[in-house]
């Protein structure tokens, strides 16, 4: 329940031209010493003095909440419910407007502000009335709804009182989800047709088959089919779907370039950024959804965030939030981002490496055998194949400059209402 503030009441437009009638009449009168003109001037008067008391009693006992969702994807429908009530006493109010405003939390003082007004024409103070507004948020982020401001101009529209309501509260805008192709899909079945050595001897060839690849490096000889290779003219390994204990790490570096030139450039590298954040939402809502294994989510954005847990709602709602918090930096982690999760991952997990920067050769790394060896498998993997790093686990890179993402990913189409 909101608590009851400050009431301003000035003059409208349209009462400032009727105060200027009433004041000319009246001086008329004085100056010429007419008598009609001053009871004239009273009568004209007393709407504009009417109209004054009126308009701030009309809103001094209202009360009003807001009932707004606490996250929301974005592109999604947002619906804000306002109720506004008036005390038993007053009885009954008319014609009140509510200003509610949605700003973005930004370190940008300059931040952009919507303004919405709902407009209540009747309230009745038996029961509150209860009215919404909707509207979409097309950028991920935390929002603050508030304050409230409370406007009327009843009865006659001569004088306008605005109430503030400091009623605030916060929204988390998720970034948008979308929709895995199936391309994603089966480029995903390496991660269970048996990806480390150590599973391969331990279960073979278990499960039901799923179909043929051709041979990569690091595959056992005992998976290949010899009669489809000698038909193909290449080496075909079989691929089993194994129900396992998979355990995957979601690694989204957020690079933006910031020696780049104010160009459109610019523009697609803040787009590759929601992009790669929306492509790894939505992988981690898909194996939330369907459970049965562990996860570990790090982001390289102005800190490496880390963080890990079985697949579930609650981990979902906690990545969530962080992908929704997340800012690109100006600086590139990719190499220690890697390192750190090689150190907090099992010995056998399959690695998801998602970036926004350009995977390239970098002076950097020359002296770091780690560094060269985490930048070239990614190179070799940036056609969309996985690569396989060692004997315990293998890495699929996506980076998102190349345009690669195009063919396993894309967006819904929101529904307009």
């Amino acid at each position: 329940m909101s608590t009851r503030a400050k009431i301003t009441v000035s003059l409208t437009p349209v009462g400032r031209y009727y105060a200027f009638l009433v004041v000319g009449i009246f001086l008329a009168a004085m100056v010429r010493q007419v008598n009609l003109l001053l009871l004239l001037a009273g009568l004209i008067a007393a709407p504009l003095f009417l109209s004054w008391r009126m308009a701030g009693r009309n809103i001094r006992h209202l009360s009003v909440r807001r009932r707004v969702p606490a996250q929301i994807c974005a592109g999604d429908l947002l619906v804000v419910d306002l109720q506004l009530a008036v005390s038993p006493p007053r009885g009954k109010v008319w014609m009140v407007s509510v200003l509610d405003s949605v700003q973005r939390d930004s370190s940008d003082p300059n931040a952009d502000t919507k303004s919405v007004r709902v407009f209540f024409p009747y309230v009745d103070g038996t029961c509150p009335q209860t009215l919404a507004y909707r509207g979409r948020i097309g950028r991920r982020g935390c929002y603050t709804l508030g304050p409230l401001v409370l406007t009327t101009r009843f009865p006659l529209g001569l004088f306008e009182a605005r109430r503030q309501v400091d009623l605030y509260d916060r929204i988390s805008v998720c970034p948008r989800l979308g929709r895995l192709t199936e391309n994603w899909r089966r480029r995903q079945h390496f991660t269970f047709e048996g990806g480390s050595r150590a599973e391969r001897c331990a279960d073979r060839v278990s499960g039901d088959f799923y179909g043929l690849r051709s041979w990569q490096a690091g595959d056992s000889p005992r998976l290949v089919h010899w009669r489809s290779s000698a038909r193909h003219g290449e080496l075909l390994v079989r691929q089993f779907d194994r129900p396992r204990e998979q355990h995957l790490t979601v690694l989204l570096n957020l690079c933006c370039r910031a020696n780049q030139p104010e160009s459109q450039d610019v523009f697609k590298s803040e787009e590759d950024v929601e992009k790669a954040i929306s492509f790894v939402a939505t992988v981690i809502h898909d194996l939330c959804r369907k459970g049965g294994g562990s996860l570990l989510l790090g982001v390289s954005a102005e800190d490496v965030v880390w963080l890990g847990g079985p697949a579930s709602p609650g981990f979902l709602e906690r990545a969530m939030d962080v992908l929704t918090r997340a800012e690109p930096s100006e600086e590139d982690r990719l190499v220690t981002l890697f390192a750190e999760a090689r150190q907090k991952s099992p010995q056998h997990a399959d690695f998801l490496l998602v970036t926004t920067s350009p995977l390239q050769f970098r002076p950097g790394l020359s002296g770091d055998r780690r560094g060269q060896s985490v930048q070239r498998d990614a190179l070799a993997a940036r056609s969309g194949q996985a690569s396989t790093l060692s004997r315990d686990f293998r890495l699929e890179v996506i980076d998102v400059t190349s345009g690669n993402l195009d063919n396993i990913f894309e967006y819904q189409t929101v529904a307009r209402s």
